[in-house]
């Protein structure tokens, strides 16, 4: 089931399958006061062992009990990146319902004025995967990642299902790939979507320097969802370059 996501990380950025994970701890096999080691749990957000996703030992459940954006499982990154990222995680997802997020996954970085939210990325309510398209404070708009095999774009909750969401992306070029997979039916959902109009990733700050990484609010008040074997990779400076320019010519196939 691996094996897609793998090929997608060859395609989209061949750098990262040579690269080592600069998260630490992605694996959430190692707790310490009912916390996962590496991580701070922020806010009344509330990080729980629980059984490993797809054979692994323990794996992440999130929750929360308000709907505050502090709210959020946070690491700083062993080596930041000032343009290109990889990030792969596996998820479950117990109940989506009136928070209006079930996965929430967000990429913070630094830039002359402060730390800034670079990408934020949900699962909704409704089951669609989504990234928002605006500068935090500034208004802006949830977009939609178009879906295939799934009934109207829809990802279904339940602990039977095991979904793994790959991003790719350039702060200096403005581009992200959004490619989800459905690992226990074998689907492929999304596979190298790009969104690369800089209107639709305002928040992708090429000034910026990605540092950080946050698993926030699902649903308010009720189980939200499930994280493990997450990976995280920017290129060593020497292949940045190089692995700009295959980022960049996937964009223009794409777009033709």
């Amino acid at each position: 089931m691996r094996l897609i996501a793998l090929l997608t990380l060859l395609s989209v950025a061949p750098w990262a399958a040579e690269a080592s994970t600069v998260v630490v701890n992605g694996d959430f096999e190692t707790w310490s006061g009912g916390s996962p080691t590496s991580w701070t749990v922020a806010g009344n957000a509330v990080a729980t062992q629980v059984p490993g996703i797809g054979g692994s030992g323990s794996s992440m459940l999130i929750s929360t009990t308000s709907l505050s954006a502090a709210d959020a499982v946070i690491q700083t990154l062993s080596q930041s990146s000032d343009d290109l990222f990889t990030v792969s995680v596996d998820f479950t997802m117990t109940q989506p319902g009136a928070g209006g997020r079930a996965l929430n996954l967000q990429l913070y970085g630094g830039n002359p004025t402060g730390t800034t939210l670079l990408l934020n990325t949900r699962i909704n309510d409704a089951g669609a995967l989504q990234y928002f398209d605006g500068v935090p404070g500034s208004g802006g708009l949830w977009r939609t990642v178009a879906l295939s095999g799934a009934a109207n774009g829809w990802v279904g909750s339940g602990s039977e299902a095991v979904y793994q969401l790959v991003i790719s992306g350039s702060l200096d070029s403005n581009s992200v790939s959004y490619s989800l997979y459905d690992l226990t039916h074998s689907l492929t959902l999304a596979q190298d979507v790009l969104a690369t109009d800089p209107w639709q990733l305002a928040s992708l700050d090429p000034n910026a320097t990605l540092t950080q990484i946050r698993f926030a609010r699902g649903n308010g008040g009720t189980v939200d969802y499930t994280v493990d074997n997450l990976f995280v990779a920017v290129p060593e400076p020497s292949r940045a370059a190089l692995a700009l320019i295959g980022l960049t010519l996937l964009g223009g196939r794409r777009r033709r």
